[in-house]
This record gives structure tokens, C-alpha cells and sequence, in this order.
């Protein structure tokens, strides 16, 4: 499928279709996925008033797609990768020896201790935590509504609870592509 249509797909449908279960407390999400999907294409601007999410669309995000289109453990896993590489031992219980190793020798290359400051309460110590904070300011206001419909409530609130920073850093666009590839890479336990 051409990108610009799966990014389309995603935006318009399967952001909220496929949202975490607790997340899916309107009303209409009793009625079948079929139904669903004729509602998405007929009334869009209802259903994401009633979501609360941005009408506009915004610019095709390969990364941003790949990554929601990994099943939700992939996802986090790619999180607890992220949060490794800046933070040292941010994920350390939640990722095996040779994950560690990969974040470890990402980590000398980016050097992200020497660019990287973050607010005070960051890292929280929960990696999943740390790198969903991390992708809620590379995603910017206008694709974080949607994106975080595919986490926990309770990990989302902990992140919006955070202070932001300023700008998203750059330096860390390709740390997200290669945490997406090692994640893929190897089989869930």
C-alpha cells in the first residue's frame, strides 16, 4: 500500500479503531468494526470531535506509522530501548543482556548525556514511561492525540503530567528508526 495512503488509513481510522481498550469508551465502539469503518469515512470530523482529536491531517511520518504499526508489546518495547539509550539502566529489568548491549553501544555513538537535557523528574525510572515522554515530543501536538491512544491511560496521564521540553532534539529521529528495526528483530518472549 502507497505511504501516503497508510498514513491516511491510520490517521483517519485505525488511530482510534485500534486504540488500547481502555481508551475505547465512546459509545460508538459497541458497534462492529464494519459499521465502524463506514462511520470513519462518513462522519470524520464527529468522530474525532468526539475523541478529541485534531480534524487537520498532518504530513506523512514513515517512523511514526512503522512504529504504530507494531503489535502494542513491540511497541513498548521499542519505548524501553529509546529510554535505555539516554538513560542508562531506565529499563534495565525489562530488557534482556543483549538488548542492553545494543542500547549501550547505540548510546556511545549518539553520546545523548551530552546534548540531552532533560527537565527535573526525567528519568522517571520506568522505561516505558521515559521513552513514551520521549515520543510525546517527537510527535508534537498535532500526532500525540492519536498516538497515544495505542498506550495505557495510566502511562499517558504520567506523561502529560511531565514538563515538556522546548524543542524535540533532532539527534534522536534516527534513534527511533533504529529502536524500531531492533525491535522487529527479535521474537517476543
Amino acid at each position: 500500500m502507497d505511504l501516503a495512503l497508510s498514513w491516511l488509513r491510520w490517521w483517519c481510522i485505525d488511530c482510534w479503531l485500534t486504540a488500547e481498550p481502555a481508551w475505547r469508551q465512546a459509545d460508538f465502539y459497541q458497534l462492529d468494526e464494519a459499521t465502524l469503518r463506514q462511520l470513519a469515512r462518513t462522519h470524520h470530523q464527529q468522530l474525532c470531535a468526539r475523541l478529541q482529536l485534531p480534524a487537520s491531517i498532518a504530513a506523512v511520518d514513515d517512523t511514526l506509522l512503522q512504529l504504530m504499526q507494531l503489535s502494542s508489546p513491540l511497541r513498548l518495547r521499542v519505548l524501553r530501548l529509546v529510554a535505555e539509550v539516554c538513560w542508562r539502566d531506565s529499563s534495565r529489568h525489562t530488557l534482556t543482556a543483549d538488548q542492553q548491549r545494543w542500547c549501550r553501544r547505540i548510546a556511545q555513538a549518539m553520546r545523548p548525556g551530552l546534548w540531552l537535557t532533560p527537565p527535573p523528574g526525567i528519568p522517571t525510572g520506568d522505561g516505558a514511561i521515559d521513552g513514551l515522554w520521549l515520543l510525546n515530543l517527537r510527535c508534537g501536538p498535532l500526532c500525540w492525540p492519536r498516538v497515544r491512544l495505542h498506550f495505557s491511560p495510566d502511562r499517558v496521564q504520567a506523561v502529560e503530567r511531565l514538563p515538556p521540553l522546548s524543542d524535540f532534539p533532532s539527534r534522536l529521529l534516527p534513534l527511533w528508526q533504529a529502536a524500531i528495526w531492533q525491535a522487529a528483530q527479535e521474537p517476543l518472549c
